[in-house]
């Protein structure tokens, strides 16, 4: 009998964790636990989960111009959990080889979904900006803290310079950073 592997273990786990991730960002009221119990169980119970034949189908409808071919990246999904469920069902059984060969199968399939996004995400957003927030974003979190905790804490009718004084306290900005949004946040409640 083979011995299991742990990076194969690593691998598969990594796997399923990215797929929970993306089935969750297509059915944000979904929990992780929905993925799991409610569809990738499934998959690993039944003896019949095949993902060649999910593949094999994909082929059928991407060459016949139907409205299912729009369904493409849902079928690419499903049939990236069975090759999963069918690592898990091989590591059970003691067929590792064969898990390796699905594992391989999976990745595969996940990287063209991962790609597939990857293109579609940058076609809809400036890769430059988004990579620009991704930086500044502790910074915009501070600068939320210091709004919400100046809106609950302190007089509006202190100035700009007064109200930094008492926020510089809490948040970490420069005395001048906070002056500007305690201004902005002044202007703001004005309707200026």
């Amino acid at each position: 009998m083979e011995e299991m592997d742990e990076r194969l273990v690593n691998k598969a786990a990594s796997l399923l964790s990215g797929l929970s991730k993306m089935y969750c960002e297509v059915f944000p009221d979904k929990s992780p636990d929905h993925f799991l119990n409610e569809f990738f169980d499934p998959l690993v119970l039944d003896d019949s989960t095949s993902g060649d034949a999910i593949i094999s189908g994909i082929k059928q409808i991407v060459e016949g111009d139907t409205d299912q071919s729009k369904m493409g990246g849902a079928i690419v999904f499903a049939a990236t959990s069975a090759y999963l469920a069918q690592v898990l069902q091989s590591q059970i059984v003691g067929k590792f080889t064969d898990a390796w060969c699905h594992l391989a199968d999976a990745s595969y399939w996940y990287g063209t979904l991962v790609a597939s996004k990857s293109r579609n995400d940058y076609r809809k957003k400036n890769p430059a900006a988004e990579m620009a927030f991704l930086r500044h974003a502790e910074n915009y979190a501070l600068i939320r803290d210091a709004i919400e905790y100046w809106r609950e804490s302190i007089d509006p009718a202190l100035s700009a310079a007064k109200a930094a004084n008492e926020l510089i306290k809490i948040v970490p900005l420069s005395h001048k950073k906070l002056s500007e949004i305690v201004s902005a946040e002044k202007k703001k409640l004005l309707g200026k």
